[in-house]
């Protein structure tokens, strides 16, 4: 056995009297291999406690059944959230996910990407405020499939999850419409994408316009309305994430 105590695919081709290829074929589930041999392999894998290396895999199946999900704020509740449902999904799956936070730095952000790149992960899920020109090259330049999660890309180049924002703003206003007089809009930094470039504000006025309501009480009670949202914002995170979590692995699962 190897000196650093690492058992590879070649000590458990010797101790079970098999060539690496024929280990190799029991670990990838390949049905070429005679039933007595399979379970020989298998015990002596079991015995050795051996891992498969995941790239190491991926070398003869094309696939390492890891998809690589990058996150800006792990402490972030809606990013968290949707991440968790990212896992459930894949793990119906049996696929693996490889989680890395960006801490929202462009620099890092492009570091962590190039890492999931370098494991040979099947797909990348990328969850970010905006998209910088950087990042845009290290995509540009991949063959490795990447979603956008929650995340805006105004030149439509890359394929994405999200909910239709203009609507979405016009819907939670009027609802809140219903049994409040005053209400207030607080967007995030207009630097990110989705508060500056989605015009979410012009469907928040429309709406209250349909309704009749003067538009001038709209800075009077944010406190209140924050408190209201906080408790329905819980539930609604949690419910749109796994369904964002479904649709987004189901790009790479259901091909």
């Amino acid at each position: 056995m190897n000196t650093d105590d690492t058992v590879t695919i070649y000590d458990v081709a010797r101790e079970a009297g098999v060539s690496m290829a024929t280990v190799s074929r029991v670990v990838n589930g390949n049905k070429n291999v005679k039933e007595n041999t399979r379970k020989k392999v298998l015990e002596v894998i079991e015995r050795l406690d051996y891992r498969p290396n995941a790239v190491a895999r991926g070398l003869a199946s094309k696939k390492t059944t890891t998809v690589g999900v990058v996150i800006p704020n792990i402490t972030n509740s809606y990013f968290s959230t949707l991440a968790k449902g990212i896992d459930d999904i894949a793990e119906m799956y049996k696929y693996n996910i490889v989680l890395a936070n960006s801490d929202e730095d462009d620099d890092k952000e492009v570091s962590v990407v190039n890492t999931l790149f370098s494991k040979q992960v099947d797909g990348i899920i990328f969850m970010g405020y905006h998209l910088t020109e950087k990042i845009r090259s290290e995509f540009s330049r991949s063959r490795t499939p990447v979603v956008l999660a929650g995340t805006v890309d105004v030149e439509h180049q890359l394929p994405s999850v999200n909910i239709d924002y203009k609507n979405a703003t016009a819907d939670a206003v009027r609802h809140l419409l219903k049994r409040n007089k005053k209400i207030a809009f607080v967007s995030g930094p207009l630097v990110d994408d989705i508060n500056g470039k989605m015009e979410t504000i012009e469907p928040l006025f429309t709406a209250v316009a349909d309704l009749s309501l003067s538009v001038s009480d709209l800075n009077n009670s944010a406190r209140n309305l924050s408190k209201k949202a906080a408790t329905a914002g819980k539930n609604s995170v949690k419910a749109g994430a796994g369904l964002t979590a479904w649709r987004l692995l189901s790009k790479f699962f259901n091909r």
